[in-house]
C-alpha cells in the first residue's frame, strides 16, 4: 500500500495547535525561534488568534508545525512515505520533507513569502460550494469585478480570492446559486492576481538558493 503525506495549508491554523509537537522536538523549535526572532510556541500556543491569522505570522506557524508533525510522522510509524504533497503552503513542508531542503532554509523561505504576501493590499479569500469551475468563472466574468479562482478544491468546492470589497460584493449573486459561500481565516487575495508583484519579487529571492532534487 502506498503511504501518503498530506501537509495542511493556510487556513487550517488554530490557537493550540502543535502542543506536544513543539514539546516534544524542542532543537527544531529553538531554530525556528532563532530565525524568526519571536517564540513560535507562544504564537501556536497563545495566538492571540488574530495574530496567527496574520499571514506574517501563519505561514511560519503552519510550516513549523507541519514540519514537526512529519518527522514524529516517520520516528513514531518507522515509515517513510513514498508521496508528499501540500496544499498551498503545506507543499514548503512536503518539500522539506522530500530533503529539497533543511528545516531551517524552509522556514527562511516561507517567513519571506509570508512577509510579500503580508505587505501586498489587504484581500480576501472565500470558498463557493454547490457550483461547479464552469458555473463559478461565468459568475465572475460577467461581474466585471477583479476577483480570481484561486482553489480548485473539489468538483463543487471552489476557492475565489481578490480585493475584499470585490469579494464581498460578488459573493451576493453567488450566494443566489450556490449552497453557501464561506469566507476563509485569510488576510489577503492569496493565489489571484493580487500576489503578482509578490510572486516577482520572491522569484528574485529564491534564485539565490541551491535547491537539491525532491527524494
Amino acid at each position: 500500500m502506498t503511504l501518503v503525506h498530506l501537509f495542511a495549508g493556510q487556513g487550517s491554523q488554530r490557537v493550540g495547535m502543535g502542543r506536544e509537537l513543539l514539546r516534544s522536538y524542542p532543537n527544531l523549535v529553538r531554530q525556528a525561534d532563532s530565525l524568526l526572532g519571536y517564540s513560535v510556541a507562544e504564537l501556536c500556543l497563545d495566538g492571540p488568534a488574530d495574530r496567527l491569522a496574520d499571514t506574517r505570522y501563519t505561514q511560519c506557524a503552519v510550516y513549523v508545525v507541519d514540519a514537526l508533525a512529519y518527522v514524529d510522522s516517520v520516528r513514531t510509524s518507522g515509515r517513510i512515505p513514498e508521496v508528499l504533497a501540500g496544499h498551498s503552503l503545506g507543499e514548503y513542508a512536503a518539500l522539506f520533507a522530500a530533503g529539497v531542503f533543511d528545516f531551517r532554509t524552509g522556514l527562511e523561505i516561507v517567513a519571506k513569502r509570508a512577509a510579500l504576501m503580508a505587505d501586498t493590499e489587504p484581500g480576501a479569500m472565500s470558498a463557493v460550494i454547490g457550483l461547479d469551475e464552469e458555473r463559478v468563472r461565468y459568475l465572475l466574468d460577467t461581474s466585471g469585478l477583479p476577483v480570481d479562482v484561486a482553489n480548485l478544491n473539489a468538483p463543487d468546492q471552489i476557492v475565489i480570492s481578490g480585493p475584499v470589497a470585490a469579494v464581498e460584493k460578488v459573493s451576493t449573486p453567488m450566494r443566489e446559486h450556490a449552497q453557501a459561500v464561506v469566507p476563509l481565516k485569510v488576510s489577503g487575495a492569496f493565489h489571484s492576481r493580487c500576489m503578482e508583484p509578490a510572486a516577482r519579487e520572491f522569484e528574485r529571492f529564491l534564485s539565490g538558493y541551491v535547491l537539491a532534487r525532491p527524494k
